[in-house]
């Protein structure tokens, strides 16, 4: 119990616990090092005044929050852990990479992630809240069972969860361009011309498709292809509604 303020600033530390400590006042943990391989333990810690425990210029890769309230905490300039994303890594707390596959185990990082998000999004800083919003959604993820984990996965690889404007273009462009290529492969007659079908017409074809800005006068020579208008309706509109969203929240203001 520490009852009058505390200051751990430029301390170096090994190996060391404040498991179920208590923090009355302040507490300063600015420019603070860790050693390579040691870790910190500051889990179930309560924080009576959080808005005056500050981590600033820290290497938190190794430290522990499984049970401590991080969403009024003073983060500023600090050092996460690393976790795989496709084509990449993202910033994610050393309990996501330690943790076990228990939904009790998943569901306590699954709440520091949330908290995490809540804390940058109050100062604003979106573009890490999304970060730590992506953590969160994986955390709900290994949560589930196989079959449930699906619609997450899909989640994930169209848009980053919401969160990568680019993936979800990306994904987009390669969409049209498929759909042209099945078009083209099916076959179709267009009642307004005699020209067979052609790779650029499909595009356009795609396009109305997936837009639904009108339907495409064409008429397809099998059910194959009236099934891959169907899903590219229904796909390129929720794909496109990704887009907009990823953009919209990486640019909020």
């Amino acid at each position: 119990m520490f009852y009058g303020g505390a200051s751990f600033a430029e301390a170096s530390f090994k190996d060391t616990s404040f498991m179920e400590a208590t923090f009355s006042k302040f507490v300063d943990f600015s420019c603070a090092q860790t050693h390579k391989r040691a870790i910190v333990s500051f889990t179930n810690v309560k924080c009576l005044q959080p808005q005056q425990v500050r981590f600033h210029h820290v290497d938190l890769s190794r430290w522990s929050f499984l049970d401590t309230d991080l969403r009024r905490i003073d983060f500023h300039d600090v050092t996460w852990a690393q976790a795989r994303k496709f084509l990449g890594y993202r910033p994610a707390l050393f309990d996501e990479l330690n943790v076990t596959n228990k939904k009790e185990d998943l569901a306590k990082v699954e709440r520091l992630y949330r908290h995490l998000k809540q804390n940058y999004e109050s100062q604003r800083d979106y573009a890490r809240a999304g970060d730590f919003y992506y953590g969160e959604m994986e955390m709900k993820r290994r949560q589930q069972s196989w079959p449930k984990q699906i619609p997450f996965l899909l989640y994930r690889w169209m848009s980053d969860y919401g969160e990568s404007y680019g993936r979800a273009l990306i994904v987009l462009i390669a969409m049209w361009l498929t759909f042209a290529l099945l078009f083209t492969l099916i076959g179709y007659s267009d009642p307004t011309t005699s020209d067979p079908p052609s790779f650029a017409r499909s595009l356009i074809y795609s396009a109305q498709s997936m837009t639904l800005f009108h339907e495409p006068k064409i008429v397809f020579h099998s059910i194959w292809g009236q099934a891959v208008e169907l899903i590219a309706s229904i796909w390129g509109v929720i794909q496109i509604a990704l887009f907009g969203l990823a953009l919209q929240r990486r640019f909020k203001r």
